[in-house]
């Protein structure tokens, strides 16, 4: 199995220990006798694990996960020496190397590739000067599957057909699982502190996209994409046919413009085996929703239909006990409906029959930047040095992250600094004072996942630019939404409904 954006290793270690399980279970139904604990797990870290990750440091943790969890296995005074993990969990990236899907063709190179395995097998366990010498042999035999798989053009990013051609030459992976990073395009980075190194993260993040999209590589691509859409293509070039790829992404999959492209994909080209909806349950503590998405690189059955199920909880642990199984018809029949946890079709298929557009009705308007505007006040402050937990003098008016806000109901109501020098006169965005101080307003994350993120607000709240306002600031002569709505039907159709 491979994990492309491996991090610091829990995957490849669950994976470790889910292994190390089922060899227990087949060892015990046909009564073979075991081998010692360690020797299995060693086993499994050489012929059953890949990694690769961007960072070098993460790299370097999860070499360290796997080691601590062999090393504990060992039992006697004279433990053997650390296996070298250099060309099992690698640095690289994942996205910029060609297409590794249709594996190396074999004929007279099957040879090369099978030294190739070799050397890097027993370089596991080699040390000293056997060590220097083999990782030599393994770079120039890395040179030589390179040269006659891709010519003698210049090859970027982490070339898997090569760097792990001993699966490719059996046309990839069994398994493909991770949880890539969610990136959007709009990212501002505002974990970094420095505004040089901030303005710079932008400004590479921008370039990568462009690079992707010029390589051609990804089909799946579409206007605001987030970074784990070509990660979910890459998975599927890294499967062997009949291979099983299980991704854990942002909800925001569900129903997001930019995944159109990427759930047609799916649909015309694997079997969907299931679709886990995790809106309702926190996975992490990153306050990001998530959905589970477990394909198959395999033939459409047209009578087969995909495990769609929803779980909920108030943490983590409850992920096994609270589940719900939903509605499911013929993957071909259901198209990209089977995304969304109500097996709707998406908004452009549905009729528009005896419906207006809401912002006929309604002013709507995304909420405010307060870090420092770029354009004169670059670096001056963030966002978070403008907050209080406690509503005083400085700090009166009442504020709200995107993230803070659920189904009904805020989580965490914060104070802003207002009518300083700084608030709000140079915020990135200030927006307009009417917007915010509407009498009552919908407040809503943009980008919810399958499950509407909503509250009502009739106490003056702000919002930031990751949600929309929904409020009555247009003149139609009603404080109260839903009489807006009523209004501009009997105004423009002469009647109610």
């Amino acid at each position: 199995m491979c994990d492309p954006a491996c991090g610091s290793g829990a995957y490849l270690l669950g994976m470790l220990h889910e292994l190390m399980d089922l060899r227990d279970s087949l060892f015990v139904k046909h009564r073979i006798g075991a081998e010692e604990a360690y020797d299995r797990k060693l086993e499994i870290i050489q012929n059953n694990l890949y990694g690769v990750d961007k960072d070098p440091f993460a790299i370097s943790i999860a070499c360290l996960r796997l080691w601590l969890s062999l090393a504990v296995e060992f039992e006697g005074d004279n433990p053997p020496a650390l296996p070298n993990l250099d060309y099992k969990i690698e640095a690289g990236d994942s996205l910029i190397a060609p297409d590794p899907s249709g594996g190396l063709e074999q004929g007279f190179r099957k040879t090369l590739i099978d030294e190739f395995r070799t050397k890097k097998a027993e370089y596991l366990m080699a040390h000293g000067g056997r060590k220097a010498t083999l990782k030599d042999q393994i770079c120039e035999l890395q040179e030589t599957i390179t040269g006659w798989a891709h010519g003698k053009g210049a090859v970027h990013g982490f070339d898997r057909s090569v760097m792990f051609a001993e699966i490719f030459l059996h046309h990839g992976f069994d398994v493909v699982l991770a949880n890539p990073p969610y990136v959007r395009a709009d990212a501002q980075f505002k974990h970094l502190e420095n505004e040089n190194e901030r303005q710079q993260a932008i400004s590479d993040w921008k370039e990568f996209r462009t690079t992707l999209l010029r390589s051609r590589v990804y089909s799946t691509l579409y206007e605001k994409w987030d970074l784990y859409v070509p990660f979910l293509e890459r998975g599927f070039q890294l499967l062997r046919p009949g291979g099983r790829l299980v991704f854990i992404i942002s909800d925001a999959y569900n129903a997001a413009k930019y995944a159109a492209k990427s759930q047609r994909f799916f649909v015309e080209n694997t079997r969907i085996e299931r679709i886990d909806f995790c809106t309702d349950i926190p996975l992490f503590a990153a306050g990001v929703s998530n959905t589970i998405l477990h394909f198959a690189k395999s033939t459409l059955d047209q009578n087969y239909h995909p495990i769609r199920a929803r779980r909920w909880g108030d943490n983590r642990d409850q992920f096994q006990d609270n589940v719900e199984l939903l509605p499911s018809e013929p993957q071909g029949e259901f198209g990209v409906a089977l995304f969304r946890s109500d097996g709707q079709k998406q908004e452009q298929e549905k009729s528009t029959e005896g419906f207006i557009p809401l912002d006929r009705a309604c002013f709507i308007s995304v909420g405010m930047v307060i870090n420092a505007n770029e354009r004169g006040y670059l670096g001056a402050f963030a966002a978070e040095d403008l907050l209080s937990t406690r509503r005083d003098e400085r700090h009166p008016k009442r504020f709200a992250f995107g993230k803070d806000i659920e189904k009904w109901h805020l989580r965490n109501l914060r104070y802003l600094e207002w009518n300083t020098n700084r608030a709000p006169r140079r915020f990135r965005r200030p927006t307009f004072p009417e917007l915010h101080e509407a009498p009552e307003k919908l407040v809503a994350v943009r980008t919810p996942g399958s499950c509407p993120k909503v509250l009502f607000d009739g106490i003056q709240m702000i919002r930031d630019h990751g949600g929309a306002f929904v409020s009555d600031v247009v003149g139609l002569g009603k404080t109260y939404i839903g009489a807006a709505v009523l209004k501009h039907f009997v105004r423009t159709q002469g009647r109610s409904r």
